[in-house]
């Protein structure tokens, strides 16, 4: 996620041999009830954000001891900082997080070796946003307005294909630089549209009676990209790939179950994290739950195709400095059926 400030634990059981005796009268040996379960293998996952609907197949999965069961104690951390996973990840700190595709991108064109193991969500969802009385209803639109920029490189580039896209003229647009602090500029007046993830921070403005009309990215020549993914390094994969197979498969199993009983799902997550508001939560969901899927074949799969046309965009508007193999920026090994 962008735009606003971005910020559980299991642990292992015992497993005691019971050895049972007959007593008073002569038995062979005693002998065991059942041979000795290996212990579970361990794994961290640093989270992008703070806990919220795009982790709901997580906390599902994890609520129903689907890692557990898969015979992995998963440790699940909320970072910091929006980077922490990608840093700790690839210094080979935690075995899993959750990035973007285009951060993915830029960490291979700077030779880190990191690697998408499965697409959280299907399809890019980032949208440009506007209040509805702005008279925005696209991007031809946005000339002589204000835009609520965070100041990224990737922001100006969506916001120059976009325009470009609707043959308008990005020059015409008066530029904001906000930082994160960009939805309380909209709600001011002080800007007329803004980057945001409908799913999440939109949910929230409307909530608060605001009335928005989105642009999504992809609508307007900016290629699709799997925007949430799950990461992991070449050195994990190669050294703990059975961690990694038991990770991708309870989720998978996790957030297929969230598209088909997206409560259950919003029950785990607040049980997870109580303080998120409830009602945003279930607004949130709604929105966000088809994406999980979509018309893939099955949760988590990931196209080489959508991974090369968006790295060649990035290279095209100088947001990474060469070009990548993006075959090796994702694999889908470890998905099952």
């Amino acid at each position: 996620m962008f735009s606003v400030s971005r910020s559980v634990y299991l642990r292992g059981v015992t497993i005691v041999l019971v050895v049972l005796f007959v007593a008073c009268t002569p038995t062979p040996a005693p002998t065991p009830t059942s041979a000795p379960k290996a212990a579970p293998l361990t794994a961290t996952l640093v989270l992008d954000w703070f806990p919220n609907t795009n982790h709901a197949g997580l906390y599902l999965a994890q609520a129903k001891g689907w890692y557990a069961e898969a015979g992995l104690d998963l440790r699940i951390e909320a970072p910091s900082d929006v980077s922490a996973a990608m840093k700790l990840v690839g210094a080979g700190n935690a075995e899993l997080g959750i990035s973007y595709q285009p951060a993915v991108t830029i960490a291979r064109s700077q030779d880190i070796p990191l690697v998408s193991v499965a697409a959280l969500v299907q399809h890019n969802l980032g949208a440009f946003a506007a209040k509805k009385q702005a008279g925005i209803t696209r991007p031809r639109d946005f000339e002589a307005k204000r835009y609520g920029s965070s100041g990224l490189p990737q922001s100006q580039a969506q916001l120059q294909t976009v325009m470009g896209c609707d043959g308008a003229d990005p020059s015409k647009v008066e530029e904001v630089t906000l930082g994160q602090q960009i939805t309380p500029a909209l709600l001011a007046d002080r800007v007329d549209f803004m980057a945001l993830l409908p799913t999440w921070e939109g949910v929230e403005l409307e909530m608060k009676g605001v009335e928005l009309v989105y642009l999504p990215y992809r609508d307007w020549c900016v290629p699709d990209a799997y925007n949430l993914v799950f990461i992991s390094s070449e050195n994990a994969i190669r050294d703990k790939p059975e961690a990694i197979r038991r990770f991708v498969a309870a989720t998978q199993r996790g957030y297929e179950a969230a598209v088909k009983d997206p409560d259950e799902a919003n029950a785990a997550l607040l049980a997870a994290a109580p303080d998120l508001n409830p009602e945003l939560v279930r607004a949130s969901m709604q929105r966000l739950a088809p994406a999980f899927v979509a018309e893939a074949p099955r949760w988590g799969l990931q196209d080489g195709q959508r991974w090369s046309q968006y790295a060649a965009w990035m290279f095209e508007h100088k947001l990474i400095q060469k070009p990548v193999d993006a075959a090796r920026a994702f694999t889908n090994d470890f998905l099952g059926t």
